[in-house]
């Protein structure tokens, strides 16, 4: 079950980045012609954002390293451990804050028939860069490969 879950996860990833970035596409550059578009986008990023937080819960809780690490007492003071638990856990669980508050904001002025409120944006903005820092690329110390077959 634990390789199932790792593989959704890895593969899921995909969804909440192509997401992420369209919606950040649209609020950066500030798309008025795809006023429906982005309301969908602007609904659907926390939503993609709420899977891959719960399938990176159930890893956690699936993992070989971090139940030795929990059982062991040893989860901050094994590295890779940490790192999975602290270093890439929290960012993700700030950025799903982040978008969920900015969501809020931006919903609330696209229904009002308002253009998007600058905090509502900047949560989004930061829910999205926030996610693109905390993902394990190949190239970090602790990467992931892009596609995990």
């Amino acid at each position: 079950m634990y390789v199932w879950i790792l593989l959704l996860h890895s593969w899921w990833r995909w969804v909440v980045v192509l997401t992420g970035l369209l919606l950040l596409g649209g609020l950066v550059f500030r798309w008025k012609t795809a006023q429906a578009w982005m309301q969908h986008l602007v609904r659907f990023f926390p939503l993609t954002l709420d899977v891959q937080v719960l399938l990176g819960v159930v890893l956690f809780a699936l993992s070989p390293l971090t139940v030795q690490a929990l059982r062991s007492g040893t989860l901050f003071a094994h590295d890779l451990a940490r790192y999975w638990s602290v270093e890439h856990a929290l960012p993700m669980v700030l950025a799903l804050v982040l978008a969920h508050v900015g969501q809020k904001h931006v919903r609330a002025a696209m229904l009002a028939g308002h253009s998007p409120s600058r905090a509502g944006r900047w949560l989004l903005i930061g829910a999205v860069l926030l996610l693109l820092m905390a993902i394990p690329w190949p190239m970090m110390p602790n990467g992931r490969p892009l596609f995990r077959l």
